[in-house]
């Protein structure tokens, strides 16, 4: 049995987790419209959740939200 967990990246101080938080809610609402139009589309053209069997809009929007909101503090 697994068990799915939340990554919360451990910070330096309170004021990181929070730009953290931040971005990440910036990237979903960048990437909420981004699934909703992939909807319409084809699932061979879909820019998110081609191989998700029906994986819901905001858990699309959210995993790739994830995917990239950590890559803002690699610089």
């Amino acid at each position: 049995m697994t068990t799915a967990v939340k990554h919360i990246p451990e910070a330096a101080n309170p004021r990181d987790r929070l730009e953290y938080r931040l971005y990440l809610a910036i990237a979903f609402l960048i990437f909420l419209p981004v699934a909703l139009v992939g909807r319409c589309l084809p699932r061979s053209l879909r820019p998110l959740g081609r191989t998700a069997a029906r994986a819901s809009v905001l858990d699309e929007a959210m995993t790739a939200a994830r995917s990239v909101a950590p890559w803002i503090f690699m610089g």
